[in-house]
């Protein structure tokens, strides 16, 4: 299978790669360590929040914004859908209001479609139940949380920390995030970008300060430095290019298969193509101007060992709508049944169902063709329970 193929076609520059990366050390001084203020929690708020920002003059557009939000839809507790649709017009900002007590480090939002609150852990733990305050707060500074769900408009609440922090107190809402992760993500990024400039070399003195202060033992190397870059830059974006290509061979596979499959006029498919990593299946008359149900088959290929999960989701529109929807389908269920096909029921409006199926990478087809069945099954059993939710919630036009 072309996706875990490139591991092994890859694998001596790969090798090299890395041993050189262990080779370097962390010896030179950052800024904010040379003003003793690597440990500042409002400073990192700030230098995040300004290259997380497109409106900022640093001349990177969407490109640090994109990799942090990527790490977030690729959570796989995540809800928010379109994350990375539009994002040269969304608003970033810090220290936001969270009445009647309090503020919240981070807030990144895009009016009438999805907002992400950020509590930002450095060294010290949550205090003073921070992430309960926020979630429970009616509005995020000017963004008013009732007004926002009104108008469709989903949300996210992130604890990004260090792997080692305490969790957070909030843990029905809020998803643990590592820094790790965000760094990471960032870094591949700028590697494919041949573009050299001052706020890229301020970018990445930002993120060598987090790795060097949190001292987390994956960081103790430097992956940034400019000449081992040069080096491995061409491979690497060759690589992260064949890595996109085969989750998109992967997605077309399933669309066919679901296709072949479902293959009454009622049926769509959706294959949103780039980095998404799911498909789409639905009846026209489940999308429509009040929600959006469906089937989705999400390819979880980062998971050890890789797989497929099945989410039934219920996406757009009024959130007490879409609670109608859900309870309207889930009253007829007979929860039994579903359970002993493999199924779990989340009790949560996004992804309400779920369901993973092992990703064979010797045979994806096998695996694939796994979840068209499972489908099958399951809308043939419950389905028709889908349609009446539907029919009962679909406002007359």
């Amino acid at each position: 299978m072309g996706v875990f193929k490139i591991v092994k076609d890859h694998a001596p520059w790969v090798s090299e790669f890395s041993n050189e990366l262990e080779n370097l050390k962390a010896s030179r001084a950052t800024t904010l360590e040379i003003i003793g203020r690597s440990e500042s929690e409002r400073d990192w708020q700030d230098l995040l929040a300004y290259f997380l920002d497109p409106s900022k003059p640093h001349n990177m557009g969407t490109t640090v914004l994109e990799a942090f939000v990527d790490v977030i839809a690729a959570h796989s507790e995540t809800s928010v859908s379109g994350l990375t649709n539009d994002l040269d017009t969304v608003t970033v900002e810090t220290e936001v209001s969270t009445p009647p007590k309090g503020f919240a480090d981070l807030l990144i939002w895009a009016q009438g479609d999805w907002f992400i609150c950020i509590e930002m852990k450095v060294d010290a733990g949550e205090t003073d139940n921070q992430t309960e305050r926020y979630a429970k707060a009616p509005r995020l500074g000017s963004l008013v949380k009732d007004t926002h769900e009104a108008q469709g408009g989903e949300s996210q609440y992130v604890y990004l920390a260090p792997d080692d922090a305490s969790p957070p107190k909030q843990t029905d809402k809020f998803v643990e995030v590592p820094w790790r992760d965000v760094v990471s993500n960032i870094e591949a990024q700028l590697t494919v970008d041949d573009e050299k400039s001052r706020s890229r070399t301020q970018l990445s003195e930002f993120l060598l300060t987090i790795k060097k202060h949190l001292t987390m033992d994956e960081y103790n190397t430097i992956s940034e430095e400019a000449q081992l870059y040069a080096e491995y830059k061409s491979e690497i974006k060759n690589i992260r290019k064949e890595y996109e290509n085969e989750l998109n061979r992967l997605k077309d596979m399933m669309q066919e298969a679901l296709e072949n499959e479902f293959q009454a006029a009622e049926w769509q498919t959706n294959h949103r193509g780039g980095r998404t990593h799911w498909i789409q299946l639905y009846k026209s008359a489940w999308h429509n101007n009040a929600f959006h149900i469906e089937y989705e088959p999400h390819f979880k290929l980062s998971k050890n060992p890789p797989e497929i999960r099945i989410a039934i989701d219920i996406e757009k529109g009024d959130r007490q709508l879409k609670a109608n929807v859900l309870n309207d389908f889930t009253d007829h269920l007979d929860e039994s049944v579903v359970e002993k096909e493999g199924w779990v029921i989340t009790e949560e409006i996004r992804r309400c169902l779920t369901k993973s199926v092992p990703l064979d990478v010797d045979s994806p087809r096998t695996s694939i063709e796994e979840v068209v069945q499972s489908l099958r099954a399951f809308d043939t059993k419950v389905g028709h329970h889908i349609d009446d939710a539907v029919k009962a919630n679909t406002p007359n036009k």
